[in-house]
């Protein structure tokens, strides 16, 4: 099997505390990395100052330094050459650039599987999940307060990847 990749976008921190999208990005970063790790398969981050490969402990080095001013830098992971065997975006229902991208944009990367945080701000939208859904990409629901649920899905949706895999809610209904 191929590297996974996963991209996501700093940029957006919305929510209290731990509850904020900053936090689940990098928890789903170091959670896929881990899952990746364990199962001896080659994973790659952005955004990253440089290219940040392999290792979890690396990794996780990396993303304990994110802040939420950090460029997002999903359109630069869509295009970066190689075929992945799997591709995970992390996006905020309130990223419109970026879920418009993965939305409008062939990439060289398969079908992504995307962990879509909503209930962090007004600032969402809230036709985020069925317009991804809608576009063919995989999309895993995360709530905020429920983290661990969306974590399971995630995982689930990437073991399955070859497999249609339906838009899933996860946590907390609207």
């Amino acid at each position: 099997m191929g590297e996974v990749r996963l991209a996501f976008n700093p940029a957006i921190d919305l929510g209290r505390g731990h509850e904020n999208t900053l936090e689940y990005a990098i928890k789903a970063a170091a959670s896929v990395a881990a899952r990746c790790a364990q199962d001896g398969i080659a994973f790659r981050l952005w955004p990253s100052p440089k290219d940040i490969r392999g290792t979890q402990h690396s990794i996780l080095r990396f993303l304990a330094g994110m802040e939420s001013h950090e460029r997002s830098s999903v359109h630069q992971a869509l295009d970066a050459p190689g075929h992945p065997a799997a591709a995970v975006l992390v996006l905020s229902a309130a990223d419109h650039a970026s879920i418009a991208l993965v939305r409008e944009r062939q990439t060289r990367w398969p079908v992504p599987t995307v962990m879509l945080l909503e209930g962090f701000g007004p600032e969402e939208d809230a036709e985020a999940l069925a317009a991804l859904a809608q576009s063919g990409v995989r999309v895993v629901a995360c709530r905020t307060g429920a983290l661990g649920y969306g974590l399971g899905q995630l995982s689930l949706a990437i073991s399955r990847r070859d497999a249609a895999v339906p838009a899933h809610h996860s946590g907390r209904h609207r």
